[in-house]
């Protein structure tokens, strides 16, 4: 945002402030991030204690299917890694003139921040939860993202839970066994797993309900 306004006519101080304000005291999404590409040797190694734990392929049409039918306030974004692309959509969607109408209308300062002033920066935090560094890419990330369209945090909805050294907060989404469409659709046996096979599979049918479920061997060697 900075590299496409910084020729502009757009105080980019101010703007940067009434940014940093808003994401410290107001703005708390929750992102539960996932891969297209269940079978990543960096991320066996990064999030599957390295290659012995499974992956779970969820089922995309699932989570649309919650959202709809039980009011799910959360949307379902795929990463953008282009960087040139990510230009593209900000010029097309935060172009100056745009930005401008909508900053001008309202005065703040560094001590005094119109919340009004939301309309400003609404977008460009909303942009910054789906664009990420081409380095990346392999990841073909998607991310299911609470509070991308809401102005404040709702804490009353946030449920906690304790790590080692640090108070986590997180947000629920159902995942029923007995739903039409069932939320597992693959479970791939990491590198190093030793599992059984047949052994996941009759705890899957037994606790999950999980019957067709396409079950497989991880590719990856660790040679």
């Amino acid at each position: 945002m900075q590299e496409t306004l910084q020729n502009s006519r757009i105080d980019l101080f101010s703007l940067g402030s009434v940014y940093e304000y808003w994401t410290k005291q107001l703005f708390k999404p929750h992102i539960a991030c996932f891969s297209k590409h269940g079978d990543l040797l960096s991320q066996w190694r990064s999030y599957a204690n390295d290659g012995r734990g499974v992956a779970i392929g969820f089922d995309r049409d699932y989570f649309n299917a919650i959202k709809s039918t039980e009011n799910k306030d959360f949307v379902i974004k795929d990463v953008i890694y282009d960087s040139q692309r990510q230009i593209e959509i900000i010029n097309e969607k935060l172009s100056e003139e745009k930005i401008i109408e909508e900053y001008k209308k309202y005065n703040f300062t560094n001590t005094n921040i119109d919340i009004r002033s939301i309309n400003v920066v609404s977008q460009i935090l909303r942009y910054g939860m789906t664009f990420k560094s081409t380095g990346f890419s392999e990841e073909q990330e998607v991310r299911i993202i609470y509070g991308y369209d809401e102005v404040f945090a709702e804490p009353d909805v946030f449920k906690y839970r304790a790590t080692e050294d640090d108070l986590i907060s997180f947000i629920e989404i159902p995942l029923n066994p007995k739903h039409e469409v069932h939320p597992i659709a693959e479970v791939i046996m990491g590198p190093k797993c030793k599992a059984d096979i047949e052994g996941v599979k009759g705890l899957l049918s037994k606790y999950l309900y999980v019957h067709r479920v396409e079950l497989i061997k991880s590719k990856c060697t660790y040679r």
